[in-house]
């Protein structure tokens, strides 16, 4: 029997298709239907709360998507928006089908700064961004070099870098003025080195988990003149065999889950990265929607990721109709 998963997008009235990430969705497509999982998008605009369903469902063709209006219920619903978390927490409390990942670790994951509460033994020093222009006894406590990002969204568009003169100056104020709330600043640490035995140059390293298991990795370089390791920066991207990965690494990822209390339904990463003047590694940021484009040379690693995620899926389905029958 087909199983149902369905991926939450926020679109309205049309699905917009990526022309970029088409390809990689369509194999993605192929191998869930391969193990008897169909796939397709759904939006929260058009979910039925009283009746646990969605009115509409996209389909994904071999050149388009296509909306199909009908009542469609999915067993296990991928949640990749950040958008109006604490209404979906109310729309989806009651549904019958899985959220992946859970709600609780899309919350923590999808504000920087609600994640540095949990995980600041890992991370460099982190505070809002308010806080800092309020607090100059804080201002000492940071290094002479510093990172701002908005608190809930990524990409590298909106990440900047400044000295600690320039983001006390006037101009750098009035940029932040009225959005100092929605920002953090954090300390910079230099990535640009190495990490030892993996990798040379500015680097992350994103480990991949469902659930507590390890289950994928990715290297990912910038530019040589870009400290941004991001798909829309012209980094490079390759994968290694798990017993290649730094014990270290390991380790600060099992403390990171028990500190997250990760459950079996979460699927999410880790992002890492050296810095050589510490002599340690860092936590850059965790990922709960990791993205599924992989480059032709990693060929073998994404079709194991796409096969390691249908079987998760599946076993969650089955977890899932297993608690419905007790």
């Amino acid at each position: 029997m087909k199983r149902n998963a369905a991926i939450l997008t926020s679109y309205q009235r049309q699905y917009a298709k990526n022309d970029f990430y088409f390809p990689s969705e369509k194999e993605l497509k192929r191998i869930f239907n391969d193990q008897d999982i169909e796939l397709h998008y759904v939006s929260p605009h058009y979910y039925d709360q009283k009746k646990w369903r969605f009115t509409e469902h996209v389909v994904l063709r071999d050149s388009w998507p296509e909306i199909i209006k009908k009542k469609y219920q999915p067993d296990i619903l991928r949640v990749r928006s950040w958008q109006w978390l604490v209404h979906m927490d109310h729309m989806f409390a009651f549904a019958p089908f899985t959220t992946v990942p859970s709600m609780r670790l899309k919350h923590i994951e999808s504000s920087k700064y609600e994640a540095y509460q949990f995980l600041s033994e890992f991370q460099p020093k982190t505070a809002l961004l308010s806080q800092f222009y309020c607090y100059p006894w804080l201002q000492k406590e940071f290094w002479k070099r510093l990172v701002v990002k908005p608190i809930w969204w990524s990409g590298w568009r909106w990440i900047e870098f400044y000295s600690q003169s320039e983001i006390k100056s006037n101009e750098i104020y009035q940029k932040y003025a009225s959005m100092t709330s929605y920002h953090i600043v954090q300390e910079f640490h230099d990535f640009s080195k190495w990490y030892p035995g993996l990798v040379k140059g500015n680097h992350d390293v994103r480990l991949v988990f469902r659930g507590r298991k390890l289950f994928m990795n990715y290297i990912r370089k910038p530019k040589k003149w870009s400290l941004k390791s991001n798909i829309a920066w012209w980094w490079t991207q390759f994968s290694l065999p798990l017993k290649d990965i730094p014990k270290e690494l390991v380790t600060m990822s099992k403390k990171i889950m028990k500190n997250l209390s990760i459950q079996e339904n979460d699927v999410f990463t880790c992002d890492f990265a050296w810095c050589a003047k510490q002599k340690k590694p860092y936590l850059i940021e965790i990922n709960s929607a990791p993205w599924i484009w992989f480059p032709e040379s990693d060929k073998k690693y994404r079709t194991k990721f796409y096969k390691d995620i249908a079987k998760h899926f599946n076993k969650l389905i089955i977890a899932n109709d297993d608690e419905d029958i007790n």
